[in-house]
């Protein structure tokens, strides 16, 4: 067991009766905490709420017509619902939610105003909890080829830790990587670290993913989507360009991330030298890479098995206290139920933006009809409703929109799927409303052989179930306690055709790979 000083803490759950058809899950006590960094000895192994949520399983029971409408003969609205349209955001915020800004570069402002502004954004950083252990941070990164940082959602281990290398000199020798899972998180991200850099995008902080890259010689920050870096590695096996890899939201386990993952292992043995071979020219020792295994969930002592017991870094985020309501009876009808939800805090809670966890592009767009359609009935003296969605087939600009500011008497319901759920932090959120419901790859083999990926909307694991401020699970509270931990890496349920083809341009069989875990490969031939 390692030393731990800083145990991550459980979610405070907290009694409150005043949603009607949900019962409040039982008060926990607030894990004590102590320092803010801890690091495990060699031989020893062992999220700030932000506002990106992650989900739980089913479902939840509302009155929307006794709750939304109550005790008003309402009538017609001529202050319609909105769709999001507002211009797209250039600055987005790290991981801490309230440091979000609209715009990094604001025309027509004077140079007071903008001096202001960059210490506003620097006070921010210097708040985040992860700026509180920047130079054991960096004195872990120094001294280790590999780092896995286990970091609180929130603490904004994102945005800062590519920051604190280059301030700190680690990466004299090339640039930073750091991985994403999603284009919108590699994109957003980019843009925020510019911001706190102030610097244009394309310059010393840059991005690449499908479609859309931005970056120049200049660029020492490099955000990119895990499937770009795996595409780089066939025109460059070793990584040359960079000198530290960091590897964020590991614990998703995309197939993309375990081969990158796997190739980061092989890279360093043939760029760096052990304490054996130091001067016996084993190893480019002018050009060493370090790797940083970036992580939310408490799966880091996998990845410090797989890298030779790697050093494991623990960050803790934020401290809010989060009421937590679970449903009092199954909810057949997800979107209807979310729907009901939603409008029972618009007309009955305090102001905040409502994040809404849905499966799929189909689930969201037909609940923005039904949110919008409802909106435009409610009494004009009640708020503003302004709709904005984010997935994955959506155009980046699109998704964008949920990070604008929020519209004077206005309430923002942003409808995702679980491209919310990390790296990125949404401002202004309050509400949380989780179906419990998420769609996943999966791998159907045909008895006469053969097969092909399909989507399947499944429940959500608890590796994913983590929100904050106020959260509508619609769960019952039994389910929710029984549900799996976290799910099967995609390389063990995927088709591996496209990855072996690539690993072939590399000159790599898949059999040969040294994997996290192997996968069935009978099967994928």
């Amino acid at each position: 067991m390692p030393v731990v000083l800083e145990r991550p803490r459980n979610v405070q759950m907290m009694r409150d009766s005043s949603f009607y058809g949900l019962k409040a899950a039982k008060q926990h006590k607030k894990a004590k905490q102590l320092p803010w960094v801890d690091v495990s000895d060699d031989d020893d192994k062992e999220k700030r709420n932000g506002i990106k949520r992650k989900h739980s399983s089913s479902h939840n029971h509302h009155d929307h017509s006794q709750n939304g409408q109550n005790g008003h003969k309402h009538k017609k609205r001529r202050r319609s619902s909105q769709h999001s349209d507002s211009p797209h955001l250039n600055g987005v915020s790290d991981e801490a939610g309230p440091s979000r800004q609209s715009t990094p570069h604001t025309n027509g402002m004077n140079s007071g105003s903008i001096s202001a502004k960059a210490k506003a954004i620097q006070e921010q950083r210097r708040q985040l909890p992860i700026a509180q252990g920047r130079d054991a941070l960096i004195d872990e990164i120094k001294n280790n080829d590999v780092t896995v940082l286990l970091g609180e959602t929130g603490s904004g281990k994102t945005t800062q830790v590519p920051q604190y290398i280059l301030e700190s000199g680690i990466a004299r020798n090339g640039m930073i990587a750091v991985t994403q899972p999603r284009r919108v998180a590699a994109t957003s991200l980019a843009q925020r670290v510019a911001l706190e850099q102030s610097v244009p995008v394309g310059g010393l902080v840059g991005y690449a993913v499908r479609f859309d890259e931005k970056h120049s010689a200049k660029t020492r920050i490099k955000y990119l989507t895990d499937g770009m870096i795996v595409r780089e590695l066939m025109s460059d096996p070793l990584l040359s360009n960079y000198s530290v890899v960091i590897v964020d939201e590991a614990h998703e386990r995309t197939l993309r991330t375990d081969l990158l993952i796997a190739n980061l292992k092989s890279i360093q043995k043939q760029r760096n030298p052990s304490p054996n071979d130091k001067g016996k020219g084993k190893a480019d020792s002018s050009n060493p890479l370090k790797v940083v295994i970036m992580s939310a969930t408490l799966d880091a002592e996998k990845f410090s098995k797989f890298y030779y017991n790697a050093k494991i870094v623990y960050i803790k985020g934020r401290q809010h206290p989060v009421k937590i309501y679970h449903s009092v009876e199954s909810q057949l009808d997800y979107t209807d139920a979310a729907m009901r939800a939603f409008f029972q805090i618009h007309t009955d809670q305090p102001p905040g933006d409502v994040l809404i966890f849905l499966p799929g592009q189909e689930d969201i767009e037909s609940l923005q009809k039904s949110i919008q359609l409802f909106a435009n009935q409610l009494p004009v003296d009640t708020p503003a409703v302004l709709t904005c969605t984010m997935f994955a087939a959506q155009d980046n600009s699109q998704n964008s929109k949920a990070f604008n500011p929020t519209p004077p008497n206005t309430r923002k319901c942003i409808l995702a799927t679980n491209i919310a759920e990390t790296s990125i932090t949404i401002p202004g959120i309050k509400y949380v409303i989780d179906t419990g419901k998420c769609k996943e790859k999966q791998y159907l083999a045909r008895s006469a052989g053969g097969g092909f990926d399909t989507l399947l909307t499944r429940d959500i694991t608890k590796s994913s179930a983590t929100w904050n401020d106020r959260a509508i699970v619609f769960l019952l509270e039994e389910a929710y306690s029984s549900m799996a931990v976290s799910g099967d890496p995609e390389i063990l349920r995927c088709s591996l055709t496209s990855s072996i083809l690539n690993l072939k341009c590399l000159g790599q069989n898949l059999e040969d790979i040294d994997l996290m875990d192997k996968p069935d490969f009978e099967s994928s031939k």
